[in-house]
């Protein structure tokens, strides 16, 4: 008996949905047009026939009531679908004048200019853009040859917690202009949609350049001096207090303050090595790295 009496609940449940959705199509009634004034009205006779099942369901019988309200659901049911397709048939009707195209999608709304209840006057109530979204961004002298129209961009903005996808679209062939002197304008499009609060705001730009084809030797930007000839090295400490050596390397790519090394004698430098980062203080020691060996999966990258 508990079964039955949810069975009926679950039933009514469902034709007041039914009930729910043929007042709201009634009320679009008066703006529709006689194809879907038929079909409203083959829908309110569902919802007669999933009543009149769900009233049988209702009353005590020898047969299966179960099975009484199992067939009032599935009446019920179909009377529901019908009200959908009906519904997607008719949907919002609104005056053409309060229906704005857009060109392309998607299109952002840029400004609101009136609260609930406000007079409505000549001034536009809202305003929306259907341009993309875009980084407008500069690349110093030095970074430009690395970067070219086509290359992937990650975007990034911790505050926000949004991190997306982007290419380079445009990079200037001449530096000046918005970018300022010595710099070289370049706009970054995103790949997909991307959440409007970025408009605005400040990014930070990573574009790969260059990668390791495996697991290389790194230390720190600091650690690097250079000999009288132009040399690269770097300063070793084997025991603290004791005098350092130098080692002679082939600097790499750099990325995150790090850069890749390769002694001239592979033995002269290894991984977890102490490297000097900072001059020599009489009241202390020098500062110290250590030479690390990055993944093989760290690329170096670029800000704009």
């Amino acid at each position: 008996m508990a079964e039955l009496r949810s069975g009926i609940a679950e039933a009514e449940a469902v034709l007041a949905g039914a009930r729910s959705s043929l007042i709201a199509a009634e009320a679009a009634l008066g703006r529709v047009d006689v194809e879907n004034r038929t079909a409203i009205q083959a829908a309110v006779d569902a919802v007669a026939v999933a009543r009149a099942q769900l009233a049988e369901a209702r009353r005590p019988s020898g047969d299966d009531p179960q099975a009484a309200v199992r067939d009032a659901n599935e009446q019920l049911a179909q009377a529901q679908a019908e009200l959908a397709e009906v519904d997607s048939r008719t949907g919002v009707v609104a005056p053409k004048a309060e229906l704005v195209f857009v060109p392309t999608l998607p299109a952002a709304m840029t400004a609101v200019n009136v609260n609930l209840g406000d007079a409505v006057g000549t001034e536009p109530l809202a305003e929306i853009s259907g341009a993309s979204l875009v980084v407008d961004a500069a690349v110093s002298a030095a970074d430009r040859s690395f970067v070219a129209v086509g290359d992937p961009v990650l975007v990034e903005e911790d505050s926000l917690g949004i991190s997306a996808p982007g290419v380079v679209a445009e990079v200037a062939d001449e530096p000046g202009g918005s970018a300022g002197d010595g710099r070289y304008r370049m706009v970054v499009s995103f790949v997909g949609v991307v959440s409007t609060d970025l408009r605005g705001v400040n990014v930070k730009l990573t574009i790969p350049v260059d990668a390791t084809e495996g697991e290389v030797l790194a230390v720190p930007i600091a650690a690097l001096s250079a000999t009288g000839d132009g040399d690269a090295r770097v300063e070793v400490e084997d025991v603290p207090d004791e005098p350092t050596r130098f080692v002679a390397v082939s600097p790499g790519l750099s990325a995150d303050g790090m850069v890749e090394v390769t002694p001239a004698d592979g033995d002269d430098l290894r991984a977890g090595d102490l490297v000097v980062v900072g001059a020599r203080s009489p009241d202390g020691p020098d500062d110290a790295g250590v030479a690390e060996e990055p993944g093989a999966d760290e690329s170096p990258g670029g800000g704009g």
